[in-house]
């Protein structure tokens, strides 16, 4: 076990002999995290870390948390973070649900890294009947910012299709020159690399709204295509290249 958070209500104001016993187990793997901390009386919260402390718990291992404070849950991630091995930092940035922006940084890199992918895979300009080739790359993208996000195995199908045939279709002779009538007759490095980067952000902007829902506890949004957003990527990419 790499870590654990071992949670104690704070208006309680006791560590049972049961509670040290189980930390003394697993130290020093662990963060302690005193819960409702915004219904504890300062005298609690000094009882609860004196006894945690008289039993080896670092005090920099003790973190106080309210549901109502998101700094102090996004305290308790960013220190969750720096003590994780890096290995394991990227099921835990899928994991949690309370940092979307970690979320985020995190799908740029993999749009990034796809978009780089497919340009270099447009350095010999392509027809536009044999763009098609790198649509696999766009595919394995969606795929990927999904997992950041935690989409669960049930849903995963039901949420992946509509954005894949979306991508699959922007992609398309016809639908290219319908977006981009500039753009000629063949996809370059440039064109591969923005058109990956704008299908990545619509995919990310829908993950997002999944993310919300599933945390907010509501129905989950239809996946719908912004043209808008979509031209806009597209040519802020290009500008990059």
């Amino acid at each position: 076990m790499h870590l654990a958070w071992y949670t104690i209500q704070g208006p309680g104001a006791r560590v049972t002999d049961a509670d040290l016993k189980l930390i003394r187990k697993i130290l020093p793997n662990v963060i302690v995290v005193l819960t409702n901390a915004d219904i504890t009386k300062p005298k609690q919260t000094a009882a609860i870390e004196a006894a945690l402390i008289s039993a080896g718990v670092a005090r920099d291992r003790i973190v106080r948390v309210s549901e109502e404070d998101s700094a102090s849950l996004l305290a308790l991630l960013e220190l969750t973070m720096r003590l994780l091995p890096e290995t394991y930092h990227d099921a835990f940035v899928a994991a949690q649900r309370i940092d979307v922006a970690r979320k985020k940084a995190k799908a740029r890199t993999v749009i990034q890294l796809a978009a780089v992918a497919a340009g270099a895979a447009g350095v010999t300009p392509l027809p536009f009947s044999d763009a098609f080739l790198i649509t696999p790359i766009q595919i394995g993208m969606v795929a990927g910012i999904a997992a950041i996000f935690d989409e669960p195995r049930a849903t995963m199908q039901a949420s992946l299709g509509p954005v894949i045939a979306e991508a699959v279709g922007v992609l398309t002779v016809s639908s290219l020159l319908k977006f981009f009538p500039f753009l000629g007759s063949i996809v370059n490095a440039s064109v591969a690399y923005g058109l990956t980067v704008a299908v990545g952000e619509i995919t990310l902007r829908y993950m997002v709204s999944r993310h919300e829902a599933r945390v907010a506890g509501e129905p989950m949004p239809k996946f719908e295509f912004d043209t808008g957003a979509f031209r806009e990527a597209f040519e802020v990419a290009r500008k990059r290249t």
